[in-house]
């Protein structure tokens, strides 16, 4: 049955994707995805950010859709409101919301929801010695500092979470590979393996360029650590 939300759909007039790019692409952050060939002749566009897609549609006859709204969740809520400005909405216990509208009228919600489903969880003996490597090799950012015990990071990438804490045992030993050869120590589930990888080779983090029908690719980490990004399983 239903596992999750694939996109949201937003409507809008005719003729006006360029303010839709400036404002979902250029203000909300999100990347900009190609819509299908036929899909495409009927104008519009498609955005992407973490595990949010949302199509924005041309719509005969539009009306703003003022009540109705998706609502669309940061990791860094802080930075958000000093980019977007405006008040705050705790009504939520615990979680903090901005409103907005588009070019269009149609409202749109900011907040500060926790993130859920599974994270992976690597072990590392320096959190500070580890962390650039996940950040400027692999592209994920720092959501949240633990101070422990033990001491710990979430980062995420693209919807993606990941903790890293510090162990006092021998990382060395820790890679599933070195006990199984069939193992590894972290799956992450993609949706565009080709732009993620692509993104890698940019970074220098690999080297060798991806084969058209391939669907997934692994990356070893410092500690030795097997990660492989997926599009299907």
């Amino acid at each position: 049955m239903i596992d999750g939300l694939d996109h949201i759909q937003i409507a809008m007039p005719a003729g006006r994707e360029d303010e839709a790019r400036a404002f979902y692409g250029g203000l909300l952050g999100l990347r900009e995805v190609a819509k299908p060939a036929e899909l495409a002749k009927s104008g519009g566009c498609w955005f992407r950010g973490g595990r949010a897609e949302i199509h924005v549609g041309v719509q005969k006859d539009f009306q703003p859709s003022r009540k109705a709204h998706p609502g669309l969740r940061v990791v860094d809520f802080d930075a958000v409101h000093e980019k977007l400005g405006g008040e705050i909405d705790t009504k939520i216990p615990g979680v903090r919301r901005l409103f907005l509208k588009d070019p269009f009228g149609n409202r749109i919600e900011i907040g500060e929801y926790p993130a859920w489903g599974p994270c992976p969880n690597l072990l590392v003996r320096d959190l500070e010695e580890a962390l650039p490597f996940y950040r400027e090799k692999l592209g994920f950012h720092v959501v949240k500092r633990r101070e422990g015990p033990p001491p710990g990071v979430l980062l995420e990438r693209d919807g993606m979470p990941l903790l890293i804490e510090t162990t006092e045992a021998d990382v060395a030993q820790l890679p599933r590979h070195k006990q199984d050869p069939f193992g590894l120590d972290a799956l992450f589930l993609v949706r565009d393996l080709h732009a993620l990888y692509a993104d890698f080779h940019e970074r220098g983090t690999v080297e060798k360029p991806l084969p058209a029908a391939a669907t997934d690719c692994m990356v070893q980490t410092p500690e030795g650590y097997l990660l492989v990004f997926s599009s299907a399983l």
